[in-house]
């Protein structure tokens, strides 16, 4: 019996994570463990790789390639000082 998990996460800045995966792995609802049952080792043959911002994580990707916007110090300095002024 194989089992669907699902993990989504948003965040404020409008960022989001999704990962939407089947698994032959059983878990024991009482104590969390996982029963192995098979599966894959090589991510790449993965049925449902997860994504950031609708882009599936396959492959080496940059920041700008997630959408993310790479921030420095300062910037992220005065985006704090503007919030809690």
């Amino acid at each position: 019996m194989s089992e669907k998990i699902i993990f989504e996460a948003s965040f404020s800045s409008g960022g989001t994570v999704n990962a939407d995966f089947e698994t032959e792995q059983t878990v024991n609802p009482d104590y969390g463990e996982v029963i192995d049952t098979g599966g894959t080792s090589n991510y790449e043959k993965l049925a449902h790789k997860p994504s950031i911002n609708g882009v599936e994580l396959a492959g080496n990707k940059s920041l700008e390639n997630l959408g993310v916007i790479e921030l420095t110090n300062l910037e992220i300095e005065a985006i704090i000082r503007n919030v809690f002024e």
